[in-house]
This record gives structure tokens, C-alpha cells and sequence, in this order.
């Protein structure tokens, strides 16, 4: 599989309404969809979706390695048409996660073709045909928030995850009294995005004892996992790490501090699906639960995502992101309904663009 040339363009799609969250509001998602070629023609494709409030790369960075990459295909001289050579391949990019994401989904898709094989079948992944997913509420009023738990129940959604990390922790509660008064049994997840200081988590959580929640996602921005230990022993809601858990070493450090009961898995941020993978059997391994997650990426980028959800097909995962966009680089192949995802055919995680 001889690398002959890189095309890239960037995207910005809009989303039909905002995303709030005790972070940011996301208004829009940019990223940049990178096409690798042999000298026949044959392409994949892959997206790359930086995400700068993960502090790994920005725009400008990406944009930079784009261009370095482009000039200069011996960076990609060496990969073959295997996992392994496309994993190994990569691992000059392992400070710019979502640009390793997208040139190795962009790899695994040259290659899959070049083997006459599906991009499943190429990664000898084994894949559940129904992946069930959450539904997702945004920071809003109370009242919104039950009219959206209403409308969420009535699509079908086995799961709800409630972004939560306001500065006044009882319009939180509000919140999640709110959908509690939907549905006493909808399994419900909340998401601080970090926005609490350790000695304000160590008291949340035992305020969360009442309502059933499933867990609560990256509580605290302390790094210390000592601290993040001690939270997990005091409390009586399992504690789930997203932005803490972005690489494999940072899943092991988790599991040797007995830090985390569920780790949060993001092919964007985890540098792709097979740096994910790895992650995803050793957290397993230690019997941690693996949810794996979107991030607003493009349909393309999601699809990632979806593939590495079809692995772990028992869990609910988030992977609800596609509703939200005006528009789409492409169609959706894997649209939710019911709160479910369909895999009617494992050549769909390969794009023609």
C-alpha cells in the first residue's frame, strides 16, 4: 500500500441548536476530512475533529501537520495494508490524537479496499447488528429539561445523559428531579464536564444517592488520582472518566489507582479506533465498564465511533450527535431510531466522497 498523496479539506457544520454544557456552548463542529491515495486512484477517507478544550490540538496545529504530511509522503512510506503497519505507522502523530484518528481511518479504509474486504472484516472486529444509545439533554431550565426527557421516552431511549456542573448545584437537582419525574426507571447519566472542585464532588455525590444515577461523568478537573480514588470509595454513584482517560497509559494509571468504575471512550481523543480498541479490552479486562462516545464529529468521524460501539454491543452508548447538525459532509448510514442504531451492512462504515 504505497502512499502517493493527501487531499484535506476542512468543514464546519452548524447545529440546529445549541449544545450547552458547564464548559462551553457548542454553536457549530469544525474538523477536516483528509482523502490518503495510492498511485491506481484508490482513496480513504477519514475525518480529523480536534477538539482544543482537551488541550491536545488546535486548529492551527492540525492545519500545520496537514500541510508537513502533504509535503512530505515519506511519513507515510512505511505503511502496509495491516492493522499493525497502519497502527505502528501512526505512532509519529501520537500528539495530535484526532489527526491520527483521521489519517488511520483514512488508512484502514484504503486498505480494506485494497483487500477486497469491509472495514470490519479487515479489523476482525466481531459486530453486534443493533447498538443501543443514550439520549442527550443539554444544559436548559428544569422545565425543558422534562419536556426533553418527555420527548426522549417517547422515542424510545433506554438511557438519558443530563449535562449538568452548574454553579449552583440545587438548579442541578432541579434538572434532574426534572426527568426523574418522567421516569423513575430510565437509566440516567450526568455529565459534570469537570467543573467541580474535589471538596464540592465529595458532597454532590452523596446529594445524587435519591435519584438513581447510573454514574456521574469527569466530576472534578484534578488530575490527582489519589483524590479521584478517594471520590470513587465515598461514593455511592459510580464515577465515570471521559477527558482523564485519553490515552492508553492514562486507562492504566486509572485502573492501578482504582480511580474510575467507567471509562469513557472517544476514538477522536484516544488517537483512533485501534488505539481505542486497546483501550477498550484492558479496561474490560479489569472488568471496568467502557462506554463508547461521539464528539460531534462528522458523519464520517462518528462512524468510528459506531464501529467501536458494534464491539460492545451489550452496552448503551453515545453516539446520538448526527440529529443535531443543519447539514452533513454525507448522508448518515447510520441514523438513530428507537434509540437504537441498525448495522444493516458492514460496508458502510466505508465512504466515497
Amino acid at each position: 500500500m504505497k502512499i502517493t498523496n493527501i487531499e484535506y479539506q476542512e468543514y464546519e457544520l452548524p447545529l440546529n441548536s445549541p449544545v450547552k454544557t458547564s464548559r462551553e456552548t457548542l454553536h457549530s463542529r469544525s474538523g477536516y476530512l483528509v482523502k490518503v491515495y495510492t498511485g491506481d486512484g484508490s482513496y480513504g477517507v477519514g475525518d480529523i475533529a480536534p477538539i482544543p478544550a482537551f488541550g491536545a490540538e488546535d486548529f492551527e496545529s492540525v492545519l500545520g501537520k496537514l500541510e508537513e504530511i502533504k509535503a512530505n509522503h515519506s511519513k507515510l512510506s512505511a505503511i502496509e495494508a495491516t492493522p499493525r503497519s497502519i497502527y505502528n505507522g501512526l505512532k509519529f502523530l501520537s500528539d495530535f490524537p484526532a489527526t491520527r484518528a483521521g489519517f488511520e481511518q483514512a488508512c484502514i479504509a484504503l486498505a480494506s479496499k485494497i483487500q477486497g474486504k469491509t472495514i470490519p472484516e479487515f479489523l476482525m472486529f466481531d459486530c453486534g447488528k443493533t447498538i443501543s444509545v443514550n439520549g442527550l439533554i443539554s444544559m436548559m431550565s428544569p422545565a425543558d429539561t422534562q419536556i426533553k426527557a418527555q420527548e426522549l421516552l417517547v422515542q424510545g431511549y433506554q438511557a438519558i445523559k443530563l449535562k449538568i456542573g452548574r454553579t449552583d448545584f440545587e438548579e442541578d437537582i432541579c434538572c434532574i428531579e426534572a426527568v426523574r419525574k418522567e421516569s423513575d426507571t430510565v437509566a440516567l447519566r450526568l455529565d459534570a464536564n469537570g467543573n467541580w472542585n474535589i471538596e464540592q464532588a465529595l458532597d454532590y455525590v452523596k446529594e445524587l444517592e435519591p435519584y438513581t444515577i447510573q454514574y456521574v461523568e469527569e466530576p472534578v478537573t484534578v488530575n490527582d488520582l489519589h483524590l479521584l480514588a478517594q471520590l470513587r470509595r465515598e461514593s455511592p454513584v459510580k464515577i465515570a472518566l471521559d477527558e482523564s482517560a485519553q490515552s492508553f497509559d492514562d486507562v492504566v494509571r486509572i485502573i492501578h489507582s482504582n480511580a474510575a468504575d467507567v471509562v469513557i471512550v472517544k476514538p477522536v481523543v484516544c488517537g483512533g479506533i485501534l488505539s481505542s480498541i486497546r483501550i477498550m479490552h484492558t479496561a474490560l479486562e479489569y472488568t471496568m465498564e467502557v462506554i463508547v462516545t461521539s464528539a460531534f464529529e462528522s458523519t464520517i468521524g462518528r462512524s468510528a465511533a459506531v464501529l467501536l460501539a458494534s464491539t460492545r454491543s451489550t452496552s448503551i452508548h453515545g453516539l446520538d450527535t448526527a440529529r443535531y447538525f443543519v447539514n452533513d459532509v454525507t448522508d448518515d448510514p447510520f441514523p438513530v431510531k428507537n434509540g437504537v442504531i441498525k448495522i444493516d451492512d458492514p460496508a458502510q462504515f466505508s465512504f466515497d466522497i
